[in-house]
């Protein structure tokens, strides 16, 4: 909400045989250009830590991220995570 300017967002945590699934969704003005490269860059901006943070999280736990425009605006990003990881301790 502090980065996009939205007033809302929405979270839905969903498990699934072999999987959980986060979606995390916006009504800000975030460009899914922009958070898909702070997702697959070993770059870290200053100040934009979030996105990168989740992205690697998700991989030590052998799931993957992706982010997408909402419908209606704003961004969502979807996490996808085996439900057989090992969490690390």
């Amino acid at each position: 909400m502090r980065h996009a300017g939205a007033a809302r967002a929405c979270l839905d945590l969903r498990y699934r045989t072999g999987e959980m699934r986060l979606s995390i969704s916006d009504d800000g003005t975030g460009d899914p250009a922009v958070a898909s490269r702070y997702l697959a860059t070993a770059a870290r901006p200053r100040g934009r830590h979030g996105l990168r943070n989740m992205a690697e999280r998700t991989a030590e736990l052998g799931g993957e991220v992706w982010v997408r425009r909402r419908r209606g605006g704003g961004l969502r990003i979807s996490v996808r995570v085996p439900d057989t990881a090992d969490v690390p301790p």
